[in-house]
């Protein structure tokens, strides 16, 4: 298959189509069909922010678990005023998602949620909600 996309010129695509992962379609973890659900701590917990958090929440309009993150940031903005996030579509801002990481070596990792200040990153959705919860209480 590789020879005839070579043959047929298609070569830049196929390393284009390469230089993608998206956590859900490489296998890494399944796709979220579920929505997000926070416990009863866990609501208890957002709600206990005291400082205001800003996040950057990166996807990409191709990204099948893109929207259950983008779900459980806003689920925990309306729980916490302080808690802020704007979303990042990586095709629309590439040296956005390059300076945080998102990009790196040609490669889109998505999805990617950022505390600004703390710059500290997650990648993928397998167990977000209890690592998000930890990011948001980390101190900056």
């Amino acid at each position: 298959g590789l020879a005839y996309g070579v043959g047929r010129g298609q070569h830049e695509q196929a390393q284009s189509i390469a230089a993608v992962l998206c956590t859900s379609c490489v296998g890494i973890e399944e796709s979220a069909a579920r929505a997000p659900h926070l416990t009863a701590q866990d609501t208890a917990r957002v709600r206990a922010i005291s400082e205001p958090v800003d996040l950057l929440v990166f996807y990409a309009p191709w990204c099948r678990s893109c929207p259950f993150a983008e779900a459980l940031v806003e689920q925990m903005g309306a729980l916490n005023a302080r808690v802020g996030y704007r979303f990042v579509d990586v095709e629309r801002e590439p040296e956005l998602a390059r300076r945080y990481g998102v990009i790196q070596s040609g490669r889109t990792v998505v999805p990617a949620i950022v505390r600004v200040g703390v710059d500290r990153i997650l990648f993928g959705i397998e167990d977000l909600e209890s690592r998000l919860i930890l990011l948001l209480e980390e101190d900056a």
